[in-house]
């Protein structure tokens, strides 16, 4: 192979090769936190003093792990989109995204220094979807090459803390006015960090690194939103999750408590355009729960490292104005699993039984339909969605509307909804939900609702959830989550030997399977879900999920 001299490199531009260091050496480790074999490739034909950078770590192959998922998103939304990577470096962020599939109708633009765009003009695969710009990301006449039909994202990967802070904020200022609708995406050092660089910060006894002057917090960067004009809306990406102190540092404390969040680095995800309208939400009591599980729910979904795709939950959420704070911790996996697990056996139904009908009774703000017509590829199934006449109304004002959703509003009590499902056809098959519902209702409603479906759908099968006997005691004594919002009461729970004893005791119900919990991220949670799922006796100290058939 022959091999580049990468001396031609210095300065800012020479942390390119710092950057492919870390990267390369990560993606050749067994279980390494990302698989880049360009990267590889690439660190072995470019000869350079790489041991002055010191130990390598993970925390660039993390960083990139970040913009390729949300990157990835944003092409899955827009696939024919025009990605502007700045000051690309030595990146191979272009091959790892084509591997997943996602750039076959996009533009790529690679905009750095005529030094940078030479080495990867000579190392790097050619591709006619990538448009190769050598110029600064400062001089602004890139934009003048982007095309804007499709959609435009724009990554500052290793940039933003190399530049004066003014600088910054211009060129913030100067994208959100050239391409309203796109949207930004940066990663940041934190201001104590930044400080010990204009100190002098030697990663060994032979390389300095070079300044970075703009340092910015989590929330800080998240502010910007209120700042600059043209930015309408800007999130926190969470911390990726990696082995040892990385993986401290994606824990959930991490990212839900300010101090601890804004102490670590972040990365930024802006949205350029005019403040999208919100929708004033105003709900109580049970009603309520469901503006937390969305919450929940769109927060785990905008983790590069997620445990469920819901994207309509995330727009659903920055859709509507209400104070989501008053929920305390939302950083969390729980409904994002039990969503997964609901998903998961409704695809299995959906496989066998391809024009069913899925009744959500309670589904509140629920996404599910979306997220199965992604899963499935068969469009003949129909869904009913069942709620109160005010969650009805939301549910048809926020969300998308399709010709296979009818929506009633009224009770899942009220036993009408009933008459509303197709039965002509036996074979067809009812799938019935009852996510998160009824925990909330008396025993004697629960259970009555249970055979009244058994009753009148024989062959068909319903899956619900209900919290463990000490949630139940718990939520009765009147539970905080935060010292704005009391959880509602939930009478309604049942132990392993009372769910199995359903067989017994409600006509109909010829079949009663335990649904484990789907696997959560991290190795503790992995741990104590796996113990939950093998023990009788520790599986009553977590929730049930149930699912039922009936005939």
């Amino acid at each position: 192979m022959t091999v580049i001299d990468g001396n031609t490199l210095d300065g800012v531009s020479a942390t390119s090769l710092w950057t492919l260091y870390f990267r390369a050496t990560e993606a050749r480790r067994p279980g390494g936190v990302i698989e880049d074999p360009e990267a590889v490739r690439l660190f072995d034909a470019v000869g350079y003093d790489y041991l002055k950078f010191g130990r390598p770590n993970q925390s660039h192959a993390l960083r990139a792990r970040s913009f390729d998922a949300v990157t990835a998103d944003y092409l899955r939304a827009h696939p024919k989109a025009s990605v502007v990577a700045l000051a690309e470096g030595l990146q191979t962020s272009f091959w790892r995204l084509d591997a997943a599939g996602v750039l076959d109708e996009a533009t790529w633009y690679s905009v750095d220094l005529p030094p940078v765009m030479a080495l990867r003009e000579q190392l790097l695969p050619h591709d006619h979807r990538i448009v190769d710009i050598a110029q600064s990301a400062l001089d602004r006449s890139w934009m003048d090459r982007v095309n804007t039909n499709d959609g435009v994202f724009i990554t500052a990967e290793g940039l933003f803390m190399y530049l004066d802070p003014a600088d910054v904020r211009a060129l913030i200022a100067d994208c959100a006015d050239r391409f309203p609708g796109g949207r930004l995406m940066f990663d940041n050092i934190p201001p104590w960090f930044s400080r010990k660089t204009l100190r002098g910060l030697k990663l060994s006894d032979r390389y300095q690194a070079p300044p970075m002057p703009f340092g910015l917090t989590a929330d800080d960067a998240v502010a910007l939103a209120d700042q600059i004009p043209g930015v309408r809306a800007a999130h926190d990406v969470p911390y990726v999750t990696g082995r040892g102190l990385h993986r401290l540092l994606g824990s959930a404390p991490f990212n839900q408590v300010a101090p601890l969040r804004n102490f670590r680095p972040s990365v930024t995800v802006l949205e350029f355009g005019p403040p999208a309208a919100k929708h004033q939400v105003d709900l109580d009591g049970v009603p309520e729960t469901a503006l937390m599980t969305l919450k929940v729910r769109a927060s785990e979904a905008r983790r590069p490292d997620r445990v469920l795709d819901d994207p309509v939950a995330v727009s659903l959420l920055d859709s509507i104005d209400f104070d989501f704070a008053k929920f305390g911790y939302t950083q969390r996996q729980d409904m994002a699993l039990r969503a997964r697990g609901f998903d998961d056996r409704t695809v299995a139904y959906l496989s066998t039984h391809p024009e069913a009908t899925v009744v959500a009774l309670a589904e509140g703000l629920q996404t599910t339909f979306w997220r199965l017509s992604d899963r499935v590829h068969d469009h003949r199934f129909r869904w009913l969605s069942v709620d109160l006449p005010p969650m009805i109304e939301l549910r048809k004002k926020l969300l998308p509307a399709s010709d296979r959703i009818r929506m009633l509003g009224q009770s899942a009590l009220d036993y009408s909804w009933m008459d509303a499902v197709d039965t002509t056809d036996p074979f067809r098959g009812v799938f019935i939900t009852a996510e998160g519902l009824l925990m909330y209702l008396q025993p004697e409603e629960s259970l009555g609702l249970i055979a009244q479906c058994a009753k009148r759908f024989p062959g068909a099968q319903m899956m619900f959830d209900v919290p463990p006997k000490w949630a139940t005691r718990l939520t009765g004594r009147g539970h905080r989550t935060s010292r704005r919002y009391r959880v509602p009461p939930m009478p309604f729970s049942l132990s392993r030997a009372e769910a199995d004893n359903l067989v017994n005791t409600i006509p109909g119900v010829t079949a009663v399977h335990h649904v484990p919990m789907a696997r959560p991220r991290g190795v503790v949670l992995n741990a104590l879900t796996g113990a939950a799922n093998r023990s009788p006796r520790l599986a009553d100290l977590a929730p049930v999920q149930l699912l039922l058939e009936f005939g």
